[in-house]
C-alpha cells in the first residue's frame, strides 16, 4: 500500500507499508532558495534506521544516519533507494 500526501508545493510525504511489519517513510522538503532535505526511514518493530540527505542550493550534499534500537555494526535493515 502506498500513501502519498502533498502537504504543499514544497513538501512531500510518502509512507510505504511492507510485509513483515516493515514500514518505510519518505519525506522531502524544498525551500524557495533551492535547499532540499530528504529523509528515508525504515522501521521493523522497535528498530528504526534513517538517512537524511541535505542538498544545498549549490548542489552540495551532506548525509546523516540515525540508528534507534540498533547497533550500528549489526544493522539488518536499510531504507530502499528513493524512487
Amino acid at each position: 500500500m502506498l500513501v502519498k500526501v502533498n502537504l504543499c508545493n514544497f513538501k512531500v510525504l510518502r509512507i510505504v507499508l511492507l510485509v513483515l511489519q516493515t514500514t518505510e517513510y519518505y519525506r522531502t522538503v524544498r525551500d524557495s532558495e533551492g535547499n532540499e532535505e530528504t529523509t528515508v526511514t525504515k522501521q521493523i518493530g522497535d528498530q528504526r534506521y534513517s538517512v537524511t540527505t541535505h542538498t544545498d542550493s549549490k548542489g552540495e550534499k551532506q548525509q546523516t544516519e540515525c540508528f534507534e534500537n540498533i547497533e550500528e555494526g549489526k544493522i539488518t535493515i536499510r531504507p530502499m533507494q528513493m524512487i
